[in-house]
């Protein structure tokens, strides 16, 4: 496993990325009709009295998954009608343990909107790919992966009340990354990360949110010059 730092002439910059994307109405439809289906197939096994028990099974299967299929494409869509797709920017990466960090958030709303709270939760997370012996049956090796949180740190935007469609829920904060953390390391899911993760919570209205990777520096680079 080899760490991830930029080189001695790697550019820091600020770095902005968009969280939520506009889905199409009638991209979600087809969705939304295959769920409805996989919900009348799972009222059919509950009504066949023939199949008993195993009628019972299906059709709690089918249902669930088919409610969930619908329930997906609604809940999209309710979002999309009142707020925008946000941007987060940093303001600068890669970071350097020890540094702190701004952070800016801007999100465009369709409609008056009651804002309870913009939540953001810095986190480093250690995944661990553990790998067993061969299996009996098909010989494939045996992988299971944990995932444990070892830093976490929740701020709140200082905005909340009545958002009217002319104006733009902004706001900005700062973080900073502990000095005795650990730096990024490793790629495909297994060592250390840094995410952002962002939540907008309206009032009587399903929440926004999304996760940005934050890439942390080992303390060496950070005497490197810079070009």
């Amino acid at each position: 496993m080899e760490s991830w730092f930029p080189s001695p002439a790697a550019r820091r910059e600020n770095c902005s990325e968009k969280i939520g994307s506009e889905f199409d109405g009638c991209a979600l439809f087809p969705l939304f009709v295959f769920g409805g289906l996989l919900l009348l197939a799972g009222f059919g096994f509950f009504l066949d009295a023939y199949l008993g028990p195993v009628g019972w099974v299906f059709g709690g299967g089918f249902t669930l998954f088919g409610a969930l299929m619908v329930y997906l494409p609604i809940h999209l869509m309710m979002v999309q009608s009142r707020i925008g797709t946000s941007k987060v920017t940093l303001s600068v990466q890669p970071l350097y343990l020890g540094e702190t960090f701004q952070v800016q958030f801007v999100q465009p709303v369709k409609t008056s909107v009651t804002l309870n709270a913009v939540t953001f939760e810095l986190i480093c997370q250690e995944q661990v790919t553990y790998t067993g012996t061969f299996k009996s049956k098909n010989g494939r090796v045996s992988k299971s992966t944990k995932t444990k949180t070892v830093f976490s740190e929740k701020k709140v935007l200082a905005v909340s009340g009545t958002i009217d469609p002319r104006e733009k829920i902004r706001g900005e904060l700062e973080f900073t990354i502990p000095e005795d953390a650990m730096h990024s390391l490793g790629d495909s899911g297994t060592g250390i990360g840094w995410k952002l993760n962002v939540l907008t919570d309206i009032a009587n209205w399903p929440n926004h949110g999304g996760q940005i990777d934050v890439l942390v520096a080992p303390r060496s680079v950070r005497a490197r010059p810079e070009a």
